[in-house]
């Protein structure tokens, strides 16, 4: 296995380890099948009060996180609120992720951005990231039609197409950023819930387990414990080199549902996610 295989592919499953999916690049993924039939929603066995989304979704918000691998830093990810607009009558938000690795690391080079259009349910209605991939920019973008009854899905490079057509899937479904925000609106709440996911061309089931459990957890950006809720769940992107989608979120225990910190298992470790600079109107982590 090559060095600079496995780091890349930590980093990038890294990209969205907030909330436990496993993948990024769909060259990436194993035993997915693509978009079609897929598990639904799980409905909550207790349906419990949730912030409004006007309450977690903050223009302005911007969050930056150290991701590290065996204690060994691999670089930054940056969220940001762009927007909140108003189409045919519903309010969506535009939000960006930014990504890079640090420089000079022997075996890292990853520098994306995705952004995504979600609604005020936090589902993905419109969804596009770029990749920086041999000097050239990867595209990957997802247009949501019919009320999220099917997708279009196009996938290029250059002037080069790799993959271009329209999927149905059987309801709602969330990209890799668009998920982060759903687990923020969801973590409350107390249950299980399954979400159709897409990676690329591909589609999988993330499940997310809300246990209700509050924590205080350390960080080195905050001098005192911070107040959070727990959650623990798996994605179904069984990803290569020991990556098993398992995932486990701290997130702050208030409206905000700010993502405090997160683990990634892997065979023989963690990736770690870490708050390290937060700018939100109003906002500090919550005292534990």
């Amino acid at each position: 296995m090559s060095p600079h295989i496995y780091a890349s592919s930590v980093f990038r499953r890294a990209v969205i380890l907030l909330v436990g999916v496993g993948v990024f690049a769909a060259a990436a993924v194993v035993n997915q099948s693509i978009c079609g039939g897929h598990e639904p929603f799980t409905l909550f066995p207790m349906q419990l009060e949730a912030p409004a989304s006007d309450r977690v979704l903050v223009p302005g918000e911007e969050l930056v996180y150290k991701v590290s691998y065996l204690f060994i830093g691999l670089g930054e990810i940056r969220t940001r609120v762009l927007d909140r607009f108003v189409q045919n009558g519903m309010v969506h938000y535009k939000v960006a992720a930014y990504i890079d690795s640090y420089p000079g690391l022997p075996f890292v080079n990853l520098h994306s951005t995705m952004m995504s259009v979600i609604d005020t349910a936090y589902h993905s209605q419109w969804f596009e990231s770029k990749e920086l991939d041999r000097g050239e920019w990867k595209y990957i973008r997802y247009d949501n039609l019919d009320n999220g009854k099917s997708i279009h899905i196009k996938i290029w490079r250059g002037n080069e197409t790799w993959f271009d057509s329209t999927i149905a899937t059987n309801g709602y479904y969330e990209d890799g950023l668009s998920l982060l925000y759903f687990a923020r609106g969801i973590v409350h709440r107390r249950g299980v819930v399954n979400v159709l996911t897409l990676a690329g061309q591909y589609s999988g089931t993330t499940s997310i387990r809300l246990r209700g459990k509050t924590t205080t957890v350390k960080i080195d950006a905050v001098s005192h414990g911070i107040n959070t809720i727990y959650f623990d769940g798996n994605a179904s992107f069984i990803g290569i080199f020991g990556l098993t989608g398992d995932f486990e979120g701290w997130f702050s225990n208030d409206d905000a549902c700010v993502p405090i910190t997160a683990n990634l298992h892997v065979l023989i470790g963690s990736i770690r996610v870490e708050l390290k600079e937060w700018k939100r109107p109003g906002w500090n982590p919550p005292r534990g």
